[in-house]
């Protein structure tokens, strides 16, 4: 639907160009997300280069996530390998990858592959789970020309999101049934 949208604003004379994208992006901007919808690995190496060389150019970190780190190497360094689950970590940093990894829904904390690399849940994830804000711009770990642990993102898809409302809703329920005891 979003992109249907995209086309109707376009053929109204809307502008989705990156050059527009960068020139009226917020001066507070650190990074330029690529694949918000997608996988930007799918994109012709020829136009991601450029497109990646403007981002670079005008002071922004570049971040972005691809499943196409088995066939395109040429973005280890670029983009984080995405993994669909720890079995997977320890070939995408074999390849030269960063990498983020879905996790299990309920997961909180610290994690290690099965060769022993460590990972963390992603900050705004875990910041949020503490009632705290922590922003992909604030943050920038998964920023994969730079070095840094694994990112795992408990699954927030839709097979699982309805447990992590419900934990989140028996959790404040447990909280206010406490509150009403004065313990």
């Amino acid at each position: 639907m979003g992109h249907a949208s995209m086309i109707k604003a376009l053929n109204r004379g809307k502008d989705y160009s990156l050059r527009t994208a960068l020139k009226t992006a917020k001066r507070s901007a650190k990074m330029a997300r690529f694949g918000a919808i997608g996988d930007p690995g799918a994109l012709p190496m020829a136009y991601l280069s450029k497109a990646i060389k403007a981002v670079r150019s005008i002071g922004l970190d570049v971040v972005g996530y691809t499943h196409h780190w088995r066939v395109k190497p040429d973005l280890a360094g670029v983009f984080m390998a995405s993994c669909d689950d720890v079995s997977e970590v320890d070939a995408a940093l074999d390849a030269g990858f960063r990498v983020a990894v879905v996790l299990p829904w309920d997961h909180k904390g610290k994690f290690a592959t099965p060769n022993g690399a460590t990972g963390i849940v992603c900050p705004a994830m875990a910041a949020e789970e503490k009632g705290k804000s922590v922003t992909c711009n604030d943050c920038r770990l998964c920023d994969g020309s730079k070095p840094g642990p694994v990112i795992g993102f408990p699954n927030h898809g839709p097979s699982d999101s309805h447990k992590r409302r419900a934990a989140k809703n028996l959790k404040e329920w447990h909280d206010l049934y406490l509150e009403s005891l004065d313990i």
